[in-house]
C-alpha cells in the first residue's frame, strides 16, 4: 500500500496521495492522540486535500486501511 502526505507540519491543509488504482478501496480515519475518531472518508481520486484548519494545533493520526492492510500517517498542525 503506497500513500503519502505533504506538507507536514502544516497550517492545517494536507495533500494525501495514494498509488494509482487504490483510491476507491481505501478508508481513512482521522484520530486525535487520545484515539477519538474525528473524521472518516474514502478516497475518490488518487489525490485529496484534507483540511484540518478548523482543528486546534497538535498531532493527529490518519489511519489508512484497505480491509486487509492498514497503515498510519502522523499529521502535525502548527500555525506559528
Amino acid at each position: 500500500m503506497s500513500f503519502r502526505k505533504s506538507p507536514n507540519p502544516s497550517r492545517g491543509r494536507f495533500e494525501v496521495r495514494v498509488g494509482n488504482g487504490l483510491a476507491r478501496e481505501l478508508r481513512f480515519d482521522l484520530h486525535d492522540l487520545n484515539g477519538r475518531r474525528l473524521r472518516s472518508f474514502r478516497m475518490e481520486t488518487p489525490t485529496r486535500m484534507l483540511d484540518l484548519s478548523d482543528f486546534p494545533d497538535g498531532m493527529y493520526v490518519l489511519r489508512v486501511s484497505d480491509g486487509k492492510q492498514a497503515g498510519v500517517l502522523r499529521l502535525a498542525v502548527l500555525r506559528d
